[in-house]
């Protein structure tokens, strides 16, 4: 799973952006987008879903779709990305899926380790502690008393 952080607001998502050339598709922005801010080619395998949001740029309200596809790596390499991006990097599909589903239902406090998944970087880990109240493995004692206390 290819993940992005964006160089200006710094959230991490999936490669993505605007349909700002008129004469593409929805599948070929979604491949440029990759190839732009991923810096790799891909296939689209197949569409997965959609979300909707809102956000705020320079005091507008700007309501956005973003459309998601399943994809298959090409060639290229991931250094070769655009100035949008401040990190990317491959994550394991299951691992993300599952952390991400549970951030999603509002479940915080989880606890992670002894080894940290392969898509924490210390930057990922600073937003998952700062937001979902993540945190460490220590001593089984010690963690089994901290949850009893409710911390």
């Amino acid at each position: 799973m290819l993940l992005t952080q964006h160089s200006q607001n710094h959230h991490w998502s999936f490669p993505k952006g605007l349909l700002d050339h008129p004469e593409q598709t929805t599948e070929e922005s979604a491949l440029r987008e990759v190839r732009e801010e991923g810096g790799v080619l891909a296939e689209i395998a197949g569409k997965v879903g959609y979300s909707k949001y809102v956000y705020t740029f320079n005091n507008v309200k700007i309501f956005k779709v973003v459309t998601y596809f399943l994809m298959k790596y090409v060639s290229g390499d991931i250094k070769d990305h655009d100035w949008e991006v401040s990190d990317i990097g491959w994550y394991e599909q299951k691992a993300v899926a599952v952390l991400l589903a549970l951030l999603h239902l509002g479940v915080k406090g989880i606890r992670l380790g002894p080894t940290l998944p392969a898509f924490v970087s210390p930057a990922v880990l600073d937003v998952l502690v700062k937001n979902f109240d993540i945190k460490l493995i220590t001593e089984p004692k010690a963690d089994v008393a901290a949850i009893m206390q409710g911390k």
